[in-house]
Formats: C-alpha cells, sequence, structure tokens
C-alpha cells in the first residue's frame, strides 16, 4: 500500500470504525470461553519450552506412539512420565489425545499470528500517516512557543514527552560508547 493510499478502515466513519472494534473485541473474548483453561507461561518458560515442536515433529510423535503401541513391554518404564491416570501403563492414546489437541490449537495459533501481523502492520501503517505530519506540527510548535506562552503551556506535555524520549537515547548511546 502506498503512504498515498487511503485503506478501506480509514474509508468507514470513525463511529462505524469503533463499533467494529468493539465487536472484534467481543470475538476475541468468544475464542477465549471457546477455549477455556488454556495455558499461560513465563517468558522463561517459552524460551526453554520442550513443547516447541519442529516441521512435521509432531507426525513424527505419532509414528513413535505407532511403534509403543505394537511393543508396549518395552516402554512400561515410562508410564510415569505421561502424566496419565494409569501409573503402571505407558498411555499412548491420551498421549495421542494430547498431541491432536495441539495441532488443532497450532492451527488457530497460525491463523492468529497472521491475523496478528496484519493488524500490527495496519497500525503501523496508520501511525506513519499522522507521526510525519504531526512531528512536522510539533516542531513549528517548539519555535513558536519559546515566544507563545499559551501554545508552550498546551504542548508542555508533548516537550516533556520527547524530551524524555532524547535524554534516553543520549544515555544510551553514552553507555554503549562507554563500553566500546
Amino acid at each position: 500500500m502506498s503512504k498515498k493510499e487511503i485503506s478501506d478502515l480509514e474509508k468507514l466513519s470513525i463511529e462505524e470504525f469503533k463499533k467494529r472494534i468493539g465487536r472484534s473485541h467481543a470475538l476475541i473474548a468468544e475464542i477465549e470461553t471457546q477455549l477455556p483453561g488454556m495455558t499461560t507461561l513465563t517468558s522463561a518458560e517459552r524460551l526453554t519450552s520442550d513443547g516447541k515442536l519442529g516441521t512435521n515433529e509432531s507426525a513424527m510423535l505419532g509414528v513413535v506412539l505407532d511403534a509403543v503401541e505394537i511393543s508396549p513391554h518395552y516402554f512400561s518404564s515410562l508410564a510415569d512420565q505421561d502424566d496419565g491416570v494409569d501409573p503402571n501403563q505407558f498411555e499412548t492414546e491420551l498421549l495421542r489425545e494430547r498431541l491432536a489437541r495441539r495441532d488443532a490449537l497450532h492451527t488457530i495459533a497460525q491463523d492468529l499470528e497472521a491475523l496478528v501481523k496484519r493488524v500490527n502492520d495496519t497500525v503501523m501503517h496508520l501511525g506513519s500517516r499522522v507521526r510525519r505530519p504531526v512531528l512536522a506540527a510539533y516542531q513549528i510548535g517548539k519555535s513558536v512557543a519559546k515566544s507563545d506562552a499559551i501554545l508552550r503551556k498546551n504542548l508542555a506535555p508533548a516537550f516533556d514527552y520527547y524530551s524524555r524520549s532524547v535524554k534516553r537515547a543520549v544515555k544510551t548511546r553514552a553507555n554503549k560508547k562507554k563500553a566500546s
């Protein structure tokens, strides 16, 4: 999409747009109710989880379970590692169900990730259509505010905000320079 092109979202009235945002929030809440008990991991747990499966790994885990079912006596020592109900049996059916649930949820995760990317891209696109001209107005306002007390007072929150960003950037550059 070119910078000048107006998206379909921008053609909606702001009232209709806000109504659709509200309905979208309701749909997200509905997904949550349809999938009760989903897990929340910490950032560290996400990094180290054994649950990250590679491409086609789910199918290969199924192949292993097939082999276990053909010769279960070799795998009885794993009975207490499947978090199942029978501590004396390696419960392949339970593991297959978990794998099937994981695979089904994975398809939703992929769809949602694609949607999140498009939403984030749209957020950035709209932000870029706003930021440049408004920051140009900010620069003009900054100059004029030196001699206009009312404008200076009205722009004070923006001056504080942007000066904090500049101070952080200066500090970061100084720390990087000091470290090298």
